[in-house]
């Protein structure tokens, strides 16, 4: 679940910076914003939102699943190293600013 919520949160970045490099490209053309311009934007903006829900539900869901296996005493067998290796990209990520 973990790697699921990373590789959302990447793919979130990705729609996010097409925001800018949408909007980048039309000043560089010399083109002005038209209503389609700015709905597509509003598409992409909302894209990345469900991203980012999508992936902050499987890191949620990861801790959980987690915390109940050590709750119940299993042996993960270094799995704690690859959650919390995995919870700091995500955090790095979603710190990341576009």
């Amino acid at each position: 679940m973990m790697l699921i919520g990373v590789a959302a949160a990447f793919v979130q970045k990705g729609r996010e910076s097409m925001v800018g490099q949408t909007a980048a490209k039309r000043t560089a053309a010399g083109l002005h914003e038209t209503e389609e311009s700015r709905n597509e934007v509003q598409q992409i903006i909302r894209d990345a939102e469900r991203w980012q829900v999508l992936s902050l539900a499987a890191v949620f869901l990861a801790i959980v699943s987690w915390s109940i296996a050590l709750s119940r005493h299993e042996r993960l067998r270094g799995g704690w190293m690859v959650v919390v290796v995995f919870l700091a990209l995500y955090v790095m990520l979603e710190l990341m600013m576009v």
